[in-house]
């Protein structure tokens, strides 16, 4: 049932003058999705993120999302230790635990103590505040049927003028840095990265010279359809993920509920001239698991 979903954020921070991205790699001992390459984020803490003060960010007006842009740049710090922040001169930057030793403590103490992101800036930060104004929604995406977990996950998208070097928290994360989008794709259709189907489809768009000239823009960038995969089983090394429109995918109230099933000829050799949107994952003996993106 839909009441089981948790909610989740992540925010996609991207460099745009060198078209860098900011991705983590999540640590092998983890409990969600191990060794894979990810956007910073994480679980809605409900009572903490709902009553994030409002004047400590440079929102106008509490609008519905407000907790989940929170919960995103929560996450941010406390596994990279980085706050997208606009000082009392408005300009807007990024600051980051790694040169700041203070910061670096707060960081440490974040782990599963939500409720402290707050003191940051009524403690420590006073001059600054935290940029949620700039964050664009950009996805939401919702684990596949098959999964006992289902993260509902809201993406927010963020530009910004110079990156920081990330302090990463290794109790989630191996390593986090700034890279372009193209190259990482690149690295795991070689088998070198391992990524979630979100983050390889996001990346794909990101990867697209058209997508850096509209990243202001809302309207332009923005998916508002909740992407829910559809699995279907070709053989034991390939799985297809069906994604809403594709011809082939089960629209309507069993489209979130749908589990895995048997590929027939209509999936394996679609209509051209129909919507073909779904990626292919196939595992290879030397080189693990490749992704393969048809948008």
């Amino acid at each position: 049932m839909a009441s089981s979903w948790r909610s989740a954020a992540s925010v996609i921070i991207v460099e745009s003058v060198r078209h860098r991205i900011l991705l983590a790699k999540r640590a092998s001992n983890a409990s969600f999705m191990p060794n894979t390459i990810v956007f910073p984020g994480g679980t809605v803490d409900k009572l903490n993120d709902n009553t994030f003060p409002l004047d400590k960010t440079n929102e106008p007006m509490k609008r519905e999302d407000f907790h989940l842009k929170i919960t995103a740049l929560r996450e941010l710090f406390e596994e990279c230790g980085i706050i997208p922040i606009v000082d009392d001169t408005g300009r807007r930057k990024l600051i980051t635990s790694s040169s700041n030793d203070c910061l670096a403590v707060q960081q440490d103490r974040l782990h599963d103590k939500a409720g402290l992101f707050v003191n940051l800036f009524t403690d420590h930060l006073l001059d600054l505040r935290l940029d949620t104004a700039s964050m664009k929604a950009h996805s939401n995406w919702l684990t596949p049927a098959d999964y006992i977990k289902r993260f509902d996950t809201f993406f927010y998208l963020i530009s910004v003028e110079k990156a920081v070097k990330p302090r990463v928290y290794k109790g989630e994360l191996s390593s986090a840095d700034w890279n372009c989008a193209k190259s990482i794709l690149d690295a795991a259709s070689k088998g070198k990265y391992h990524l979630a189907p979100p983050q390889f489809y996001e990346l794909t768009r990101l990867s697209k010279p058209k997508q850096w000239n509209n990243l202001e823009s809302e309207t332009d960038v923005h998916n508002s359809t909740k992407i829910c995969p559809q699995m279907v089983e070709v053989d034991e090394n390939r799985t297809i993920g069906l994604l809403n429109g594709d011809q082939a995918y089960i629209e309507g109230e069993r489209a979130y509920f749908t589990k895995i099933r048997p590929a027939n000829g209509k999936i394996l050799q679609p209509d051209p001239d129909k919507c073909i949107h779904r990626f292919e994952i196939e595992k290879h003996p030397k080189n693990g698991e490749t992704m393969k993106m048809y948008l």
